[in-house]
């Protein structure tokens, strides 16, 4: 099991709540972003937008195609940890939670010119 799935799932579970992600919002951002106090163990970036949305990024790559490979194997530990259903296309990865109207999407970022990074971004589906 990924180091990251006890973290994942309770954001999927707080997704299900109708506060969202307010109890991890913390310190505001630019825009409607706010830092998270819920960090997925060994990534970066961890925020929550519009308090609904909440989104962490992969540690950098230095290609595309690390990138990429990165985000082939997050998908599976993704699926192992919430049992996902899922649907694709390339450098787009979507998964549904098993069990609760929560989506998950895995994308390929450039957040600066020389990385690379998988994004993952974990929001609950209105019924």
């Amino acid at each position: 099991m990924a180091p990251y799935c006890s973290d994942l799932k309770r954001a999927a579970d707080l997704a299900m709540t109708n506060e969202r992600f307010a109890s991890i919002s913390a310190k505001p951002r630019e825009g409607n972003f706010t830092d998270s106090s819920l960090v997925l163990m060994n990534w970066n970036d961890c925020s929550v937008y519009a308090g609904r949305i909440y989104t962490c990024d992969s540690q950098p790559t230095g290609t595309a195609l690390e990138a990429q490979q990165a985000q082939e194997k997050i998908f599976r530990e993704v699926q192992a940890c919430l049992g996902t259903k899922d649907g694709s296309s390339l450098g787009f990865i979507v998964l549904h939670h098993a069990d609760q109207p929560v989506s998950i999407t895995l994308s390929i970022d450039q957040p600066d010119q020389k990385q690379y990074a998988v994004r993952v971004i974990l929001f609950g589906r209105s019924s």
